[in-house]
């Protein structure tokens, strides 16, 4: 067993990732497949749209969560918690985000990967992540606090490329962003779109194409 596996991280790590960018068309599909069709949004009427446009109309619960589950089966969702991508809809304080963006870039450093994650759990879902994607390139690294708290020192790294991940002591510095990039809460709703309905079909309609060809 990798020894980096027994090292503990902190209660919210920051994490900072870089990357060689990807085709609209590849960063399309990844954002799909790396959420969970669960919207998390103050805006009413773009969860409706978004459900809408992807099926779910359960008047019940049950209903809901079944319907739900068809549709993460159809697109093949990853089922990632760390390091989902929030490109489509988000709640979040600094809005739509993730480590890859509607363009292709990959890059992210001025956020949490989120609460008590261990280093294997993360190398795990990188592992996902790298095998239905192996031509992504980057690098990913864990630190040692919040990323708005003083001197985030990096804790652990991971290096995806050709579909492999490796993991261990950190040889690279990524820098942390220690600002609070807060959305205008005078727009509260709208500033939660990370995309247009034109957009988020297309994507779906790429990620279909996508998993018909492999």
């Amino acid at each position: 067993m990798n020894s980096i596996f027994n090292v503990g991280l902190p209660k919210w790590p920051a994490i900072s990732v870089a990357g060689k960018s990807v085709t609209e068309e590849q960063a399309a599909e990844i954002i799909i497949r790396c959420q969970d069709f669960h919207f998390f949004s103050n805006d009413k009427k773009w969860k409706n749209q978004l459900n809408d446009t992807i099926g779910l109309f359960g008047p019940t619960s049950n209903a809901y969560y079944t319907e739900l589950e068809n549709v993460q089966k159809r697109y093949q969702i990853l089922g990632v918690e760390y390091l989902t991508i929030d490109r489509i809809a988000s709640s979040y304080v600094c809005g739509p985000n993730g480590w890859i963006d509607w363009t292709g870039e990959i890059f992210q450093n001025n956020k949490n990967i989120g609460k008590w994650p261990t280093i294997k759990e993360v190398y795990d879902e990188w592992c996902l992540i790298a095998k239905a994607f192996p031509f992504l390139e980057l690098t990913c690294i864990l630190h040692s606090a919040e990323y708005n708290e003083a001197n985030p020192l990096p804790v652990v790294q991971y290096d995806i490329a050709d579909g492999n991940v490796n993991v261990g002591p950190p040889t690279k510095f990524l820098t942390i962003d220690p600002r609070l990039n807060f959305k205008n809460f005078s727009l509260m709703g709208a500033e939660e779109r990370g995309c247009t309905i034109h957009r988020f079909k297309w994507a779906l309609e790429v990620t279909k194409q996508s998993l018909k060809s492999k």
